[in-house]
């Protein structure tokens, strides 16, 4: 994505380097134009600047504007800054408009997909839109069965009904399941019953384990379709972290999450935690029912209860010792 700017001064360009060298840390990559051109992704100007009046008007609602300054403006998809900036402050909106902009382009990519096959130009297939983290959630959602053939005579067999799964790949290998392309597989639906039917050389897993491997695998940052990291989240249980994929900042991601609702973005910030692991987590929590909307939380019956302290108190010394409290 790229950056283009109008009238900043030299601090200002020099805490806009800055904060996109601090993203691309976190595998959020912006080009920074030289030009102004209008025409970008994402465009700066400061209100100051006397030419600042003409390149607004030259830039779409579909892009980004981020305005540096003291007056209330509002246009969609402009955000107005008080100057000074801090790095941080652009950080956070540029983190934001990024997260935007990826997602605004996933939905185009993949209704110009789906275009192309109402027309015929190519096989009708989910597969050819997703990978395996997402066909595993959609059969686990749909609590359907399925049969995936991988090449090299690898077979993967999903039952969603009794949430397991079954595999001739051994165990120590179960992550380059993740490494075929669906588009190379063959996969269709199939029975309870054809599942209980497997080979005795199968080995069974549980199917929210290989949902928790997919999703730290193949998320790669990307946020699941229809979610936002702008929305309050909170962890309603904790997650069994002797599963393979383990990183440690996912215990503190968890800490976090478990004390209190809020949302990715601040996870990200206040743990200091890149928003790549950070969404990744959410995905693999999500996917095993971990994760519950402030929503949710708020339209849940009020109980009087008891205090945990002892649990309370747990987490408030893994907070402390984390640095996150």
């Amino acid at each position: 994505m790229t950056i283009s700017s109008l009238g900043l001064t030299d601090i200002d360009q020099q805490v806009l380097q800055v904060a996109s060298k601090i993203l691309a840390e976190e595998n959020c990559r912006f080009m920074l134009s030289n030009n102004c051109d209008a025409s970008v992704n994402i465009v700066i100007i400061d209100h100051d600047h006397l030419q600042s009046h003409d390149f607004l008007t030259q830039v779409n609602n579909e892009q980004i504007t981020i305005l540096y300054t003291n007056e209330d403006i509002k246009r969609k998809n402009l955000v107005a800054l008080q100057k000074p900036v801090r790095v941080n402050t652009l950080k956070d909106v540029l983190l934001k408009a990024y997260l935007h902009l990826r997602a605004q382009q996933q939905y185009t990519n993949k209704a110009r997909t789906s275009e192309e096959n109402a027309a015929g130009n190519s096989m009708t297939s989910t597969a050819n839109t997703e990978n395996l983290f997402h066909l595993l959630l959609k059969t686990k959602q749909n609590r359907e069965c399925l049969r995936i053939n991988y090449p090299e005579q690898i077979t993967l067999l999903i039952n969603a009904v009794d949430r397991a799964a079954a595999t001739n790949m051994d165990s120590a290998n179960l992550h380059k399941l993740f490494d075929y392309p669906l588009e190379n597989c063959d996969n269709h639906n199939i029975s309870p019953e054809t599942f209980n039917q497997q080979d005795p050389s199968f080995k069974l897993h549980t199917l929210d384990n290989l949902l928790w491997l997919a999703a730290l695998h193949l998320s790669s940052g990307e946020l699941l379709p229809g979610h936002c990291t702008d929305t309050p989240v909170r962890l309603k249980a904790w997650p069994n972290f002797t599963r393979q994929g383990f990183k440690p900042v996912y215990f503190k991601l968890a800490t976090m999450l478990a004390r209190k609702s809020m949302s990715l973005c601040e996870l990200a910030e206040q743990t200091k935690t890149s928003i790549t692991d950070v969404i990744n987590f959410y995905n693999a929590a999500f996917a095993i029912d971990l994760i519950e909307t402030n929503n949710a939380v708020s339209n849940m019956p009020k109980r009087k209860t008891m205090k945990n302290t002892n649990k309370s108190t747990l987490l408030d010394m893994l907070a402390k010792r984390l640095r996150i409290g």
